[in-house]
């Protein structure tokens, strides 16, 4: 098998890419936080989860998730995240 260059392995980032992804990032917690009755439901949705497994995750927690890899990108804490 012929491996393409890029597929399927790390190329890594120059800072200035790290940086715009974590600011892509803190825009999406953002957005997450704006209004989280409505994103939990579109999450639930999205997900597609029957019942009978429960509840995957909440708009919130993903949020902590995506502030601690903006955090991690961008070198300092998010909205309140520990690093």
């Amino acid at each position: 098998m012929v491996q393409q260059p890029g597929v399927g392995r790390f190329q890594g980032f120059d800072a200035g890419d790290a940086v715009e992804l974590g600011e892509l990032l803190v825009f999406v917690s953002d957005w997450l936080a704006s209004d989280p009755n409505r994103l939990d439901a579109s999450l639930y949705e999205f997900v597609g989860v029957p019942d009978y497994v429960g509840r995957v995750c909440t708009a919130e927690e993903l949020r902590a998730e995506v502030n601690r890899f903006a955090g991690m990108l961008l070198g300092c804490a998010v909205s309140g995240e520990e690093l």
